[in-house]
């Protein structure tokens, strides 16, 4: 892995605004998952507002990875810690930079390893350690232009990239990954996986993506300012996006705003807190 340089959108000189906290003493359903923004982070209600996670505001991430119900794993620039959603303590497991990580997964029969897509490469990380093994290295693709990423619980051996060049059917395995279908996706902001397909939440459109053979179908209007977007309900989502926040139909691809009061323009990454995350993503730097 390379010495990181500074990238094209530098999150430290963004500024939140409009910002309304909600403090939460304990987290139950109603939070969605934990946001990490330049200044911090917070929870994400299901009304779309920012919960005040007081012991976790001030610490930072590129990509969080929730390891256990209470602990998340935090990639950053400065290394890698754990932390801990109850009470805020961390610790520094590596002083390795992981300031151009894209995507962290789950390895396959193996709960002690993350494996990691970075702009250099495909690493796996020990949870306990924080050391790191190369899988790939080089070029590959270029995973700096990885986009969104969905994990289909049909394939649980795989992840799915949506790429400047591609869509990439990515083995966790190995980290070899196929190209999927035609079509390419520089304009997509976010994804989530549904039943009836992927939707992929696009500057041009909102569109569900078939993940067998890539095949796509324009189901609502575009969302250029889509940053994150987390599981709700069953058929439904909650999109962060720089004007508030949209409750989606995953059916049908509509969305309305549930939220006009916190702004998530700034929005390095955010993950859900479940069990079963398998893949949890940064927003793209490079527009």
């Amino acid at each position: 892995m390379t010495v990181e340089n500074q990238p094209l959108l530098d999150f430290d000189a963004i500024s939140f605004s409009n910002i309304n906290l909600h403090a939460c003493d304990v987290l139950d359903d109603s939070v969605l998952g934990v946001a990490f923004h330049s200044k911090g982070a917070s929870g994400v209600h299901r009304s779309g507002e920012m919960v005040d996670l007081a012991p976790l505001g001030s610490m930072l991430a590129r990509v969080a990875f929730p390891i256990s119900g209470t602990e998340l794993l935090l990639f950053h620039k400065s290394g890698i810690c754990k932390a801990s959603i109850e009470n805020g303590t961390s610790f520094k497991l590596s002083g390795v930079q992981w300031g151009r990580v894209m995507a962290v997964a789950r390895c396959p029969r193996s709960p002690d390893h993350l494996i990691a897509f970075h702009e250099d490469g495909v690493y796996t990380v020990d949870i306990s350690s924080g050391s790191h093994r190369t899988l790939t290295e080089g070029w590959t693709v270029g995973w700096a232009a990885a986009r969104a990423r969905v994990h289909d619980p049909s394939t649980p051996d795989v992840i799915y990239l949506f790429h400047d060049l591609a869509l990439y059917r990515v083995r966790l395995a190995d980290g070899k990954h196929e190209r999927v279908g035609s079509n390419t996706w520089s304009g997509a902001r976010a994804a989530i996986y549904h039943h009836m397909g992927a939707v992929v939440f696009h500057i041009d459109g909102t569109f569900r993506v078939q993940l067998g053979d890539g095949a796509c179908e324009l189901i609502a209007e575009g969302c250029p300012g889509a940053r994150g977007v987390l599981i709700s309900g069953l058929d439904t989502a909650l999109l962060l996006h720089t004007r508030g926040a949209h409750e989606v139909n995953l059916a049908t691809g509509q969305f309305f705003q549930v939220c006009d009061s916190t702004h998530w323009a700034d929005l390095v990454c955010v993950t859900p807190l479940a069990p079963d995350v398998v893949v949890a993503g940064a927003v793209c730097r490079y527009w």
